[in-house]
């Protein structure tokens, strides 16, 4: 771990970030306060959204940063000339896993990375897309003269630039002593003064992979608790409250839910079994089978219920986002479905009349109506009398 008393001001660098997601906007923005920052991406609605001084993605402190800062940033697509003048190039490039590769598709990351090689083959890149273990070394030995820094964030959708400028840590996929730069210039923007860990890129890599595989683990063993108390007729808040009164085991990431989903979770927790790739692993292998069968579960018990329509209400995945991928709450109305049951959803950021092939509701006031029973995986809104509502939100928190 390194000491930050050798924490310096650091401000008036050439910052490129490949991306507009979460990662990409959110370092990029903590950055251009004292920096100038360009954004790459391929979306042009994106790039002309940042270039009218507006966020690309709904969260608060993304829109009220980008509206502080949009004298250092501009946006476009690939351009040369900019990657020759950049200090740093930032990765922040969509990683999904590939059921197929059983593995993370890398794709868009080494095509940047050969176009990058081809017109600038000293750069540094630091890498914040989450890669297999072992990636980063690859690459570098693929570019020899690039000098590749893995970095992982650690952030949660909703509060991603409160995250990025309060880091938890900060870790630095590299032994390179020529980094102290890049470790200051990301201290720089930090306001709680985080530890700072160096490791290899392949150890990097592991601490991000295994760190969301730990907090899907958590989410998964809270979430079969919740279970077992429902199918016992438990109190499963009494239950909950008192084993995480012991210390050892804490009040984060406790609240029951229909399981875990977004953009970082599923992924990781996939990318972790195939980077083990052995039954001797059994703890992390079971974590992705019990998220599953929580879905099963829950289904079981609303068709207890002989609902006639079932609603969705707000099947983002966090409160404040415009996530929907893998949502869970869509999950259980697509099992819900398969059962024949008619399924519709309220959720206000889509604008289709149908979703994932079910039927949307526009109006708030025609879905309570039209509904029986209405499914919320959090408790955003008190909207809904309780003899209608089924949630798994005991706590009322995300």
């Amino acid at each position: 771990m390194l000491n930050n008393a050798s924490r310096k001001k650091i401000e008036d660098n050439q910052i490129l970030i490949f991306g507009i997601g979460y990662v990409g906007l959110a370092t990029g923005l903590s950055l251009s306060e004292k920096n100038e920052v360009h954004f790459f991406d391929v979306d042009e609605k994106k790039i002309n959204v940042i270039n009218a001084g507006r966020s690309p993605i709904s969260e608060i402190e993304l829109s009220n940063r980008i509206k502080e800062c949009s004298v250092n940033i501009k946006a476009s697509t690939f351009s040369k000339a900019v990657i020759l003048n950049a200090d740093y190039i930032f990765l922040a490039l969509p990683t999904n896993f590939d059921i197929t590769l059983n593995n993370f598709d890398t794709s868009i990351i080494e095509t940047v990375l050969k176009q990058i090689d081809d017109c600038r083959p000293s750069a540094t890149i630091v890498l914040k897309s989450t890669v297999p273990i072992g990636f980063t070394s690859k690459m570098q030995k693929k570019y020899p003269y690039l000098r590749l820094v893995f970095v992982p964030e650690f952030l949660r959708e909703g509060i991603s630039m409160s995250d990025t400028i309060n880091p938890s840590r900060l870790v630095v996929g590299s032994f390179d002593k020529k980094n102290d730069h890049l470790i200051n210039l990301l201290l720089s923007v930090s306001l709680n003064h985080p530890p700072v860990y160096l490791c290899s890129s392949a150890e990097a890599e592991a601490i991000k992979i295994f760190s969301n595989t730990y907090l899907a683990s958590r989410v998964a063993i809270f979430n079969e608790i919740d279970s077992f108390c429902l199918q016992n007729d438990l109190d499963a808040k009494s239950v909950i409250n008192g084993i995480s009164a012991d210390p050892r085991i804490g009040n984060m990431y406790k609240n029951p839910s229909f399981g875990y989903g977004g953009y970082c979770l599923p992924k990781d927790t996939l990318q972790a079994m195939a980077s083990i790739n052995s039954a001797e692993f059994s703890v992390i292998n079971s974590i992705h089978e019990s998220n599953k069968n929580r879905i099963n579960i829950l289904a079981k018990e609303i068709l207890k219920k002989a609902p006639k329509i079932v609603g969705i209400y707000k099947p983002v995945m966090k409160a404040g986002s415009d996530n929907l991928r893998e949502s869970t709450s869509i999950a259980l109305g697509k099992k819900l479905s398969s059962e024949g049951l008619e399924v519709v959803i309220y959720e206000p950021i889509i604008y289709e009349s149908e979703h994932e092939g079910m039927r949307v509701i526009s109006e708030l006031s025609e879905f309570t109506i039209n509904c029986d029973l209405i499914l919320a995986n959090r408790i955003i809104d008190p909207l809904f009398e309780e003899k209608i509502l089924f949630t798994r939100d005991i706590y009322h928190v995300e």
